[in-house]
């Protein structure tokens, strides 16, 4: 089958706008559930200002959504001041296969400056599946 890139963004923490992850707050920043098989190739931040300070962000797979049981990390961006406000910050090449029932979490683990914020997503395929064969997935009436 034709494997065609989406992307995917992720939903911010409570107490940002939409979709914007706060660099400025050790934590995990952002999710995104992973309904259907999927293969990840790229992560990326869209600066949203003038980074203040040097920071880590780390793009992490949990197999099963809610829990850190089996965490793994996918991709590190380590951030600097000479990212500015509307560049992409990105690692690419890390064909990272993700299952139904996990999720995608973006942690920041070294905060930047106060007010910093981005966008975080990812690039990547579907590997398409008949709901029928996911383990994970439950059909409703």
């Amino acid at each position: 089958m034709d494997q065609r890139y989406r992307s995917w963004f992720f939903n911010g923490a409570s107490g940002t706008p939409a979709q914007q992850i706060d660099l400025n707050s050790v934590a995990v920043q952002g999710t995104l559930p992973v309904t259907m098989p999927m293969t990840v190739t790229h992560f990326m931040l869209t600066i949203m200002n003038d980074v203040a300070d040097a920071g880590i962000v780390i793009l992490k797979y949990r197999p099963t959504a809610g829990s850190t049981t089996g965490e793994v990390s996918v991709g590190t961006i380590n951030l600097t001041t000479a990212h500015t406000q509307g560049k992409i910050v990105g690692k690419s090449g890390l064909k990272y296969d993700c299952d139904p029932g996990g999720e995608l979490v973006v942690e920041v683990t070294n905060a930047t400056g106060a007010g910093d914020l981005a966008l975080a997503s990812i690039w990547g395929f579907e590997r398409y599946e008949q709901p029928t064969n996911l383990t994970d997935y439950v059909e409703t009436a």
